[in-house]
């Protein structure tokens, strides 16, 4: 195949998964605006802090094998087949601990029903299976489909939780029955997928014993990773219902909903696109991984500088056009959050090629330095300054690990290229 051809599939994949996942995140952020405005800011706290633990809690159904999945295929290619047997026991056995997890929740968590919250959790195990279905459809280069799944969730949210605000039905309790419904449906799509995914038969006869733990091994790192990521994140949610209350939550989430959806930018050319060409490249092809690293870079301060000054400029603007004079003290929070952009977009470039080889063990301890440093940032500056020192943390912090990752890159990575 040609050089053109080759970049004109390359071009058409990644507007396939630029335009599926946009979209995505637009359809998130307008089911996130919808239920903020027709909530009080405490119920929409009260509802952000309930979702973030979910969010917490996804990740571990699997232990990321969802991200080994592309590395051992990406090494072994059509030998990683023999890693699918002991996946589905992995998937099954985090599931129950989940679901143990969720029922604790469930029974301890005041002034919301039992039931409600049981099916709230149906979001989480939805959350998994979009993440196991996908990492399925980018082994198999499946762009068309990827783009589907990642897309589905959030259309299928935005459209509930639409019809009951036409109904007249706004609440809390509704809007947490409709993240449930969603995320059932969203199983039973995935499922068929998924199980023959696991189902895969081996190319050897010769019956090769793995144990669970022989997995673990591999896919913690990944999944420490990620849920590294998510302390930093969002842990600020948590921290802030913990000390300050939900109202508090509520005009921090408000904000973050502005961030997190720029913050889908480099997540879909690195996380959604690149990242399994990244791991051939990195086994077969070191001149593409520098070229992907000194231009990703540039490409990414770039970007993040212009959505910095455009999120700051109209920060005052969307912030009452969109949520009201409720959301005033929403306003400077996100002034100050647009500060991380530039920072976590030149992360995400460093941080996939740190994802390679057997780097992602090191870049493990990065992220778990950078956890910490963040959630004592977080109990001190929340302590303070409430809402305010939580956007201050998340900024520092973005900057913190930028330079643990740039720096382990160039002294260790780089050298051995």
């Amino acid at each position: 195949m040609s050089f053109q051809r080759v970049f004109q599939s390359y071009l058409k994949d990644t507007l396939i998964v630029l335009l599926g996942t946009l979209l995505g995140a637009l359809f998130a952020f307008l089911t996130q605006i919808q239920i903020a405005r027709n909530l009080t800011v405490a119920q929409y706290g009260i509802f952000s802090t309930q979702l973030t633990l979910l969010n917490f809690l996804a990740p571990c159904i699997g232990m990321g094998i969802s991200a080994f999945w592309l590395k051992a295929y990406g090494e072994e290619q059509e030998k990683a087949v023999r890693w699918m047997p002991i996946s589905l026991k992995l998937v099954l056995l985090t599931s129950c601990l989940v679901l143990g997890i969720i029922i604790i929740n469930a029974l301890t968590t005041k002034n919301l029903s039992f039931i409600i919250l049981l099916f709230f959790s149906l979001y989480c195990f939805g959350q998994s299976v979009v993440e196991l279905v996908g990492s399925k459809y980018q082994i198999e280069l499946n762009y068309k489909k990827f783009s589907i799944i990642q897309l589905i969730p959030h259309s299928l949210r935005l459209f509930i939780v639409l019809i009951i605000i036409i109904l007249g039905e706004s609440g809390l309790i509704n809007f947490m029955i409709a993240y449930g419904v969603s995320g059932f449906l969203i199983v039973l799509y995935g499922a068929k997928d998924l199980i023959n995914f696991f189902n895969q038969k081996a190319l050897s006869n010769k019956s090769e014993i793995i144990k669970i733990l022989d997995l673990l091994k591999k896919s913690f790192p990944f999944w420490s990773a990620g849920f590294l990521y998510l302390i930093y994140l969002q842990g600020a949610v948590l921290i802030l219902n913990f000390l300050v209350g939900a109202e508090q939550v509520g005009y921090y989430s408000a904000a973050f909903v502005f961030l997190a959806s720029v913050y889908i930018i480099p997540s879909v050319i690195y996380q959604k696109f690149l990242l399994p060409q990244l791991h051939k490249w990195a086994y077969h092809d070191n001149k593409k991984i520098k070229k992907v690293y000194s231009l990703g870079n540039k490409l990414m301060f770039f970007m993040g500088c212009i959505f910095l000054v455009i999120l700051y400029l109209s920060s005052d603007f969307i912030v009452d056009l969109i949520y009201g004079d409720d959301y005033y003290n929403s306003i400077l929070i996100v002034k100050i959050l647009c500060f991380a952009i530039p920072f976590k977009f030149i992360s995400s470039s460093v941080g996939a090629i740190l994802s390679t080889k057997d780097y992602v063990g090191r870049k493990v301890k990065l992220m778990l330095i950078a956890s910490i440093f963040n959630i004592l940032l977080n109990f001190i500056l929340i302590y303070y300054f409430s809402s305010i020192g939580a956007a201050i943390a998340t900024v520092l912090t973005e900057i913190f690990l930028m330079i643990m990752l740039m720096s382990l890159y160039k002294l260790s990575y780089a050298r051995k290229l």
